[in-house]
């Protein structure tokens, strides 16, 4: 029984462990890497991409292809072995092997598998982007469960400083020197507080479900974010100037190389459009047979029965008899019949396009509408991002400047509490004035901590744009 407890709480702590199981960001971005739902849809884009070059490389080869057909025939119809027209009800088999290669068609081949591979290396781009979104994406949700977890032990310190000084203020009203209703104000606070408490585990909780969610984990995985011990903090916002964070964002943006991969694929399709218009030459070869169930055996029989040297006026003549007899002596077997009846065939085809509707043509104006609905998009897109990187180096110099604020907010309210605390111990000020400073210093240390993440958060958006790995 000794060693089955013993066994028991070593489970029970393995378990607890794995359960408490620390997540860094380096470990959240790589998990959603792997099981995000828009990565792999990203990927399927991907692998579709990959069927299509090739498709388009095997268009290049000729085709082969073999068929057969048997059929049941009643009345006078055509023997398929003699062409000759017969009158009574045979089975009939037909095979054949045909194929054709294009040997021209307006480079129509060549232009389609430069095309393909063009939407592929698009493709790759589209999953660089949706990996690189996703990354960002898990950044802004692990700051936010961070920034949870600092505001929830804000909150916590501050219910005990609450509880800490109520039992101070309950030993003075008991030594006289304060009056009985100003454990009442505390006792509010303590309500406050607990209050505080409460939102910041809803926010942890809310926080970690949306990362959780980018991770596609269960909800109730209990997940423990690693707190860095020291933030490195890379780029200093006053330091950068708008050019070189957009000129960094063009060359290292996926989505920005994905868009001029599909104006390229875009003109390669007008080239396409073009074979409308041109030639097409193919070449072609078949190889066919035929069977007839009611094929007579005519020769063979003549052998055993007729005597070659038996000649009647030039004739042989139980040959000439058996002319007259329309009965069929014997059948062929089958794969003699194929064999006799093996036929082979090769050409070339030339296929001139004259007048169809104006299809080529209105194709080749369609074509050079996508070009330019294409480059209007990627423009959009580049516009797009301008106003983006403008945005984020204007939020992080704010940022940072907020930061400072906050922290010499947070110096001046702790200076300025603990001489409170000092006068209220000392009689000099009342527990409303004590609980005003204290709620003072509360919400700068809140100040700062938001301040702290937005920064954070801030540089990371920088570090984005810049082609920077997403780290702390």
């Amino acid at each position: 029984m000794n060693r089955l407890f013993t066994l028991f709480t070593l489970i029970c702590i393995s378990i607890t462990g794995q359960a408490q199981e620390k997540w860094s960001l380096q470990r959240c971005i790589e998990y959603a890497l792997e099981n995000n739902l828009t990565i792999e849809q990203a990927e399927l884009g991907l692998q579709n991409a990959d069927i299509s070059v090739t498709q388009a490389k095997h268009n290049r080869y000729p085709t082969l292809n073999a068929s057969s057909s048997l059929n049941k025939n009643f009345g006078r119809s055509i023997d398929p072995v003699t062409n000759d027209f017969i009158s009574q009800s045979f089975v009939g088999n037909n095979i054949s092997l045909q194929s054709g290669v294009t040997l021209f068609n307006g480079f129509r081949i060549a232009n389609s598998l430069k095309q393909a591979k063009i939407d592929q290396v698009a493709s790759k781009y589209d999953l660089d982007q949706s990996k690189r979104d996703i990354s960002l994406a898990v950044a802004n949700n692990y700051l936010s469960g961070l920034f949870a977890d600092e505001n929830l032990a804000i909150a916590n310190t501050q219910l005990e400083t609450s509880k800490e000084q109520l039992v101070q203020t309950e030993k003075l009203i008991n030594a006289g020197l304060r009056p009985a209703n100003e454990s009442l104000d505390i006792l509010a606070q303590i309500a406050n507080n607990e209050q505080q408490v409460i939102a910041a585990e809803n926010s942890k909780v809310i926080a970690l479900l949306g990362l959780k969610r980018l991770l596609r984990l269960e909800p109730e995985v209990d997940m423990v974010l690693e707190v860095p011990t020291d933030v490195t903090v890379e780029s200093d916002p006053d330091l950068l100037t708008f050019t070189d964070v957009y000129n960094s964002a063009l060359q290292s943006q996926p989505n920005v190389k994905a868009g001029d991969a599909r104006i390229e694929s875009a003109r390669m399709g007008e080239k396409i459009s073009k074979s409308g218009t041109m030639p097409r030459l193919t070449a072609f070869g078949s190889v066919q047979s035929n069977y007839n169930d009611q094929a007579p055996l005519f020769e063979d029989f003549m052998d055993v029965l007729v005597p070659s040297d038996v000649v009647i006026n030039g004739e042989n003549a139980v040959l000439s008899e058996l002319r007259s007899i329309p009965t069929v002596i014997s059948e062929k077997p089958y794969f003699t019949q194929v064999d006799e009846n093996l036929s082979y065939g090769v050409g070339l085809s030339l296929n001139v396009p004259i007048y169809n509707n104006y299809t080529a043509r209105l194709g080749m104006e369609r074509a050079k509408i996508n070009i330019l609905n294409t480059e209007n998009q990627n423009a959009q897109l580049k516009e797009q991002l301008k106003t983006t990187v403008q945005q984020a180096l204007a939020d992080a110099k704010a940022a940072k400047r907020r930061l400072n604020a906050t922290q010499r907010s947070v110096e001046a309210s702790k200076a300025s509490f603990d001489n409170a605390d000092k006068s209220f111990n000392a009689g000099t000020i009342n527990t409303f004035q004590y609980v005003t400073l204290k709620n003072a210093l509360a919400q700068a240390e809140v100040n700062a901590v938001i301040a702290k993440y937005e920064y954070l958060f801030a540089l990371k958006i920088i570090d984005f744009y810049m082609g920077k790995p997403l780290k702390l």
